[in-house]
């Protein structure tokens, strides 16, 4: 049977169904990237990239983990919001 799964990170939807998940950071990967910018190209570069033994993958952030970027980051767009807000409302100078 099929189990789906309500996860917002696919890594982590697909580490749930047994698959052996590994992430790279894109900056890992542009080196390896031999023409423009497009998928197939992007492909390629991944394969070439992970075949590498000494490349160095980025663990799964937990959902736990993920939650708690998700609240450090709206926390700081609200900040950013209020702080944007106050400015218009100061008199201008004379």
């Amino acid at each position: 049977p099929h189990v789906i799964y309500d996860v917002a990170d696919p890594s982590t939807a697909m580490s749930l169904c047994s698959h052996d998940v590994k992430l790279i950071p894109p900056i890992y990967v542009k080196p390896y990237v031999k023409r423009q910018k497009n998928d197939a190209a992007d492909a390629e570069a991944i394969c070439e990239a992970v075949t590498r033994p000494t490349m160095r993958f980025v663990e799964i952030k937990s959902v736990d983990q993920q939650a708690g970027g998700v609240l450090h980051k709206t926390r700081a767009l609200l900040i950013k919001r209020k702080r944007r807000r106050n400015v218009t409302l100061l008199p201008a100078p004379e």
